[in-house]
């Protein structure tokens, strides 16, 4: 029988999904740039949703280290290691809440959407 390290599928997994995540934020740049609300809001509500996919993979690798007994050390240098594969999806955020603030202030407060 197979030894399947899980923690090896978690992070192949994980590889998949942050490699669809950065197409999805090139394609999800391309519906942002026409400034048309509703393409702003499918394009925010995309962003939503591969920004939670990768977190769960992510989350996926770090329950299977911890399943394959890795110290907290080990889950939370993996964890720092794969900060960065966030900074665009955060950049885009921040890009498309800018946008539809613009287009619609009386829905924005403290920087944040409110009930778009």
């Amino acid at each position: 029988m197979e030894n399947i390290n899980m923690v090896d599928v978690a992070e192949q997994n994980y590889a998949k999904e942050l490699n669809k995540a950065t197409c999805y934020v090139n394609e999800i740049k391309s519906m942002a740039d026409t400034g048309v609300k509703e393409d702003l809001l499918s394009a925010y509500e995309k962003k939503c949703d591969v920004n939670k996919t990768l977190e769960a993979s992510g989350n996926l690798v770090k329950d299977a280290m911890l399943e394959a007994e890795k110290s907290f050390e080990e889950v939370k240098g993996w964890s720092l290691a794969h900060k960065e594969d966030f900074v665009p999806i955060h950049a885009l955020r921040s890009r498309l809440q800018d946008e539809l603030c613009e287009l619609e202030p009386v829905r924005c407060g403290n920087g944040q959407l409110k009930d778009f």
